[in-house]
């Protein structure tokens, strides 16, 4: 029979209610001893800003978009079961801006995420973070194989620093309305604060160091299951 209480679990979810709960503190940036530098050579991408995907599918127009990208690495992780060898093709075509990581080679890093990640698994993108980071990257673009850029120069104005609207108030909020999408919401936005007050956005920019962009895919955003039963019509 059923246990009562308990959620609907996927290898996509829990099932079990949202909360916030604190699991660590960050203590600040943990650096590279001179003794430790030696031992882990560098990668062969040098990279200021990198983007970072991992993929089971062929060779995708998202990615592609983004290798032509001006000014930035692409750093793409396989799995078992990725095609690799238009990735690798891709990487050979543009040595200086593009890396495939199949998993041999992954297993071949000196990283400890390497060998925590499990195959088959979206996962093994993190793999793909400290190789970029390792390159030398001081900005990350995470994305996925099939969302698209508008086009190659929409990574052009994203910066450490940059003047924007910040949002006031508490508990979670809900950015889509900001985005021109007043019915969506986030995955995973509790379920009982989609009716509350949102946020005030404050009317003049301030500037900050951005840890993280997020972006909005058109009419069809990252969004939880509640929201796909609804008609498909309901982004503006």
């Amino acid at each position: 029979g059923k246990q009562k209480g308990k959620g609907v679990s996927t290898s996509a979810t829990s099932g079990q209610r949202w909360k916030t709960e604190r699991k660590r503190r960050f203590e600040g940036v943990v650096g590279l001893t001179n003794i430790d530098r030696p031992r882990w050579p560098r990668p062969r991408l040098k990279c200021v800003r990198a983007a970072v995907c991992t993929t089971i599918n062929a060779l995708t127009q998202p990615i592609e978009i983004v290798a032509n990208a001006s000014d930035w690495c692409l750093v793409v992780v396989g799995d078992a079961i990725t095609p690799g060898d238009a990735y690798q093709r891709l990487a050979r075509q543009k040595p200086d801006k593009v890396a495939y990581l199949s998993l041999e080679d992954q297993r071949r890093l000196p990283y400890e995420t390497s060998a925590a990640m499990p195959e088959r698994h979206f996962g093994r993108k993190n793999v793909g973070y400290v190789y970029a980071a390792h390159a030398g990257a001081s900005q990350i673009f995470d994305f996925d194989d099939d969302n698209a850029l508008l086009s190659a120069t929409a990574l052009d104005g994203l910066k450490p620093t940059t003047k924007v609207y910040l949002a006031s108030g508490q508990g979670p909020v809900n950015p889509y309305p900001w985005f021109g999408a007043s019915k969506a919401w986030p995955r995973g936005l509790p379920l009982d604060s989609l009716n509350a007050a949102n946020a005030s956005l404050s009317t003049t920019k301030s500037t900050v160091q951005l840890g993280a962009v997020q972006g909005l895919a058109q009419r069809d955003p990252d969004v939880d299951a509640i929201y796909r039963l609804a008609p498909r019509n309901a982004l503006p």
